[in-house]
């Protein structure tokens, strides 16, 4: 409460953005796994889920931050 939104993102990169990272990072390995498959539409299904995580992961860590910090909502409690 009464913190700088730059001051607000950072601290909550600095708690959720590990939780984030973790779950982000168990799911990539998960569907990764998905990658020994014979079958090749679960081979390319694992591939894609992974990368999207990992795109996703990204955004949210650096994409998301920037946009806020951009556009500056109104914040009205």
């Amino acid at each position: 409460a009464g913190r700088s939104l730059p001051e607000a993102i950072r601290q909550t990169l600095l708690t959720t953005g590990k939780a984030m990272i973790f779950t982000s990072v168990i799911l990539f390995f998960g569907f990764g796994i998905l990658l020994t498959s014979n079958f090749t539409g679960t081979s390319v299904f694992g591939l894609l889920t992974s990368i999207t995580l990992f795109v996703a992961l990204l955004a949210d860590l650096m994409v998301l931050p920037t946009l806020i910090l951009l556009f500056k909502p109104k914040l009205t409690v």
